[in-house]
């Protein structure tokens, strides 16, 4: 049976990562994968990740873009086995973002994704968006603390009202700076009867209002996967949060 491995972080530049070394063509019995060191300020490493590496966690391992593009290779490689991807707090800005979108586009593995108090605006999510056009495995997407506005919840909220197939089923997007126009735009997806998102979370985006709560009201009434649904700490009033 395949085993989880958690993985994290070293110091500095040098992190802890299974990787599987595939410079020199080998029997699949004769791999070898282990916890070394790799450095993710070098442009020219070429590894991936192994295939029991199931659990990479790299919170707050400060990657920044140039890491999160070489990891964006590595989850591109067939052999990649990873299903759970922690990001959270590693400088990774909208180049980051994107390179991580492409891997979700091609990576038919990963199923949960932190990205939480990275450097992430609209440009960031509308190439996150990008992908969950397309996506069927992704379940858990957490996109806190960034700077995501109306334009990038549009667009996610897009790609799941037009991802017949998405596996979404919950979408954390609080502390970001999302107003009614994007929140509306995420009430509209929720209207579609194949999406299965269970959990929606939009609270402290404080530019929200009833007009969205309105939307959200009515979306619910034909909606029969949502379960939770946050919009404290918006312009919200307490009448309808407290449904």
């Amino acid at each position: 049976t395949k085993k989880n491995r958690t993985v994290g972080m070293m110091s500095g530049a040098f992190l802890t990562l299974c990787l599987l070394l595939s410079s020199s063509p080998v029997a699949s019995g004769a791999r070898s994968c282990g916890i070394m060191d790799f450095d993710w300020t070098n442009p020219d490493v070429s590894a991936t990740i192994a295939d029991d590496c199931v659990d990479l966690n790299l919170y707050n391992a400060r990657i920044g873009d140039d890491g999160a593009k070489a990891l964006s290779l590595a989850l591109m490689n067939t052999d990649a086995q990873v299903e759970s991807l922690n990001l959270r707090d590693n400088r990774i800005g909208n180049e980051g973002a994107t390179a991580i979108a492409a891997a979700l586009a091609k990576n038919q593995h990963i199923r949960f994704l932190q990205l939480r108090g990275n450097d992430i605006s609209d440009v960031g999510a509308i190439a996150l968006a990008g992908a969950l056009h397309t996506n069927t495995v992704l379940t858990d997407l957490f996109l806190t603390w960034l700077d995501i506005g109306d334009n990038g919840a549009i667009a996610i909220g897009d790609a799941l009202k037009n991802n017949p197939d998405s596996s979404l089923r919950v979408l954390h997007l609080s502390w970001n700076h999302i107003g009614s126009t994007g929140a509306i735009a995420l009430s509209n997806a929720l209207a579609s009867p194949d999406l299965v998102l269970r959990e929606l979370n939009l609270q402290n985006n404080r530019k929200i209002d009833n007009t969205a709560a309105l939307s959200f009201m009515r979306a619910i009434e034909t909606n029969h996967h949502l379960t939770k649904l946050w919009l404290t700490g918006t312009q919200v009033d307490a009448t309808y949060t407290s449904h």
